[in-house]
């Protein structure tokens, strides 16, 4: 026997109890792995492909049609359809012509279609279309048969075939109705197949359709990710009547509220955020009000979150050696200078990136979900669902925990500092911390918070500060040349730039961990985010944690220094205890660290 005439056999003997194309493939394996020189490779590869049918198949932009069963970075198994050289492609035409199983034709035919082998491809093609109807009514898994009636109707549009596409839509409106009749939900193997009738919506009779996916509303209605599905389709077969898919459309909003306040919790929560991206997508002004009054009115209480404490042990001798060299100045100037330029308290942008990736690699489950991430009061502020974006939470995530461990250390070093030096007058700490950048109408509200927060008026001293800490990044921006207002533009009235912009507009012009370390610490929504919960009245009451890292944060800030000369701007970095100054140009500021 020939090699032909082996792997033939070997075929026609697993096809009894093939349930997928992969099980050939696995016949015809060895029962070692496989070397290259196996002479069933060829045949091997054919059965091992992964097809992508129908246009909206994730993969098939990548990949085409067919597409590997086992993908990395520059390796794919099997390899991609159009690398597959000649004499591969003969023995799939032999083994094709040989065997006239659904299983093999359907495979082989197909892959030599998408090929175009000659001669007469399109032959090859009708055979794969009469394999795959007939495996579509086979006991194979009723997924794998939407699959194959997916592909056959395909191929028939392909080839302009009317008659074999009206065969294939009248197959698949069958299944469906099959598939909705069974007593086991099969909710993704009914929506398959009528999403499969899209593209030949002008052979599907619309009544037919419209009967499909009210049976499916009602079937599987009750989960709301479901019904959006059903609805979705709803609205794309009624493309030719507009109302039809306007109504669909509220229908998804209002399921999701519905579900919403049937709900409790953040799954409450989470549903609510739904109706209102669903009416606000389509334009549902009614609804985008209700759904945001209820948002507005879920409690962080009321969201059913657990607190989870744990303690973090900081060596006594480095404790010892923090506070000590925090108060060691020969006065308090010296100290809060010293005070100011320690840090940043968070890693380099790259070591905690580094570390966030390290955290996906060893975790993943925790980063392939969807999830909502909460701000410091308990609220879901922000969704976070790509890679992209999970790496990009992680990172804020990593940035803020470290910034919480400083807020602990930050009032210890603070009380070391005036338990061992005088406590500075008001006049005395409005000098100091006036600068040629900071006024000294802004160092007198300062020099306010510091006392207030010595007299432990913490809220109080936070309150004072973060206003001035805007006002000091607002000037910083100046000096570079940012943009800090917005003029008016015809009856649009102008205003002042945001904070978050201004600190974006200080990247590539400030030090990248001390400016990371400020937004987190001021503006970041699901960071620190002091500024914001202080001023939008979020933060209930500060505390010396808060109210010390805004000192922290004062402390830097008046360790910048600004010069003019000629038409050049000069930032200059003030030393801690004297010393000469570095200079370099104010597009980018230094600080000591």
């Amino acid at each position: 026997m020939n090699l032909d005439e082996i792997l033939a056999a070997q075929l026609t003997t697993a096809i009894s109890g093939a349930e997928r194309w992969s099980d050939l493939a696995d016949a015809l394996r060895r029962p070692t792995n496989p070397q290259e020189d196996d002479p069933a490779s060829a045949a091997i590869i054919a059965f091992d492909y992964v097809l992508h049918a129908g246009p909206r198949a994730q993969e098939r932009e990548q990949w085409g049609e067919f597409g590997p069963a086992v993908s990395t970075q520059g390796h794919a198994y099997p390899p991609p359809l159009k690398t597959i050289p000649d004499p591969t492609l003969s023995q799939w035409a032999r083994l094709a012509d040989t065997i006239k199983h659904p299983i093999v034709s359907s495979r082989l035919n197909d892959l030599l279609w998408t090929r175009k082998w000659k001669p007469k491809p399109h032959e090859r093609a009708r055979v794969a279309i009469s394999s795959y109807l007939d495996l579509g009514k086979s006991d194979w898994h009723p997924i794998l048969r939407a699959e194959c009636l997916a592909r056959a109707l395909e191929l028939t549009l392909a080839l302009n075939d009317q008659e074999g596409a009206t065969r294939a839509v009248t197959q698949i409106i069958s299944a469906a109705w099959e598939a909705l009749a069974q007593e086991k939900p099969a909710p993704g193997v009914t929506l398959r197949l009528i999403e499969t009738l899209t593209p030949a919506s002008s052979m599907a009779p619309p009544a037919e359709i419209d009967s499909l996916l009210q049976k499916a509303a009602q079937k599987y209605g009750a989960d709301p990710h479901l019904f959006e599905s059903i609805k979705d389709l709803e609205a794309n077969w009624a493309r030719k009547t507009p109302e039809k898919a306007i109504r669909a459309a509220r229908d998804k909003a209002e399921r999701w509220r519905d579900v919403a306040l049937a709900s409790s919790g953040l799954q409450r929560h989470v549903f609510l955020q739904k109706a209102l991206e669903v009416a606000r997508q389509h334009g549902f002004r009614d609804l985008v009000a209700t759904a945001r009054a209820e948002l507005q009115n879920v409690r962080p209480e009321s969201l059913g979150l657990h607190v989870h404490e744990f303690s973090v042990e900081f060596p006594q001798e480095a404790l010892d050696w923090l506070l000590g060299h925090m108060s060691g100045g020969v006065d308090w100037r010296e100290c809060l200078r010293r005070f100011g330029g320690h840090g940043p308290p968070t890693d380099t942008p790259e070591e905690n990136i580094s570390t966030a990736q390290k955290l996906m690699r060893n975790y993943p489950l925790q980063f392939m979900a969807e999830r909502f991430v909460l701000d410091s009061e308990g609220r879901p502020i922000r969704r976070v669902s790509t890679p992209e974006e999970h790496l990009e939470a992680g990172v804020i995530d990593l940035e803020t925990r470290q910034i919480h461990l400083w807020g602990h250390l930050a009032p210890l070093c603070l009380k070391s500092i005036f338990d061992k030096h005088q406590r500075p007058s008001p006049e005395e700490a409005t000098v100091f911390f006036t600068t040629d950048i900071i006024s000294k109408e802004i160092a007198e509200r300062i020099s306010r918070s510091l006392l207030l927060y010595l007299d432990n008026q913490f809220d109080d001293a936070l309150h004072v500060l973060i206003p001035r800490l805007e006002t000091i990044i607002r000037d910083l921006c100046i000096i570079i040349g940012a943009v800090i207002i917005r003029e008016p533009d015809g009856a649009k009235t102008g205003g002042v730039v945001a904070l978050g912009e201004l600190m974006s507009q200080l990247q590539g012009n400030f030090p990248e961990p001390w400016r990371r370390y400020l937004r987190n610490l001021l503006n970041e929504p699901i960071g620190l985010n002091l500024r914001n919960r202080v001023c939008h009245g979020l933060l209930a009451r500060g505390g010396p944690s808060e109210a010390a890292l805004a000192l922290h944060a004062a402390c830097f800030l008046r360790l910048l220094n600004h010069r003019q000369r000629s038409s050049s701007n000069q930032a200059t970095q003030e030393p801690p205890s004297g010393g000469s100054s570095s200079q370099e140009p104010a597009s980018r500021p230094r600080s000591e660290s």
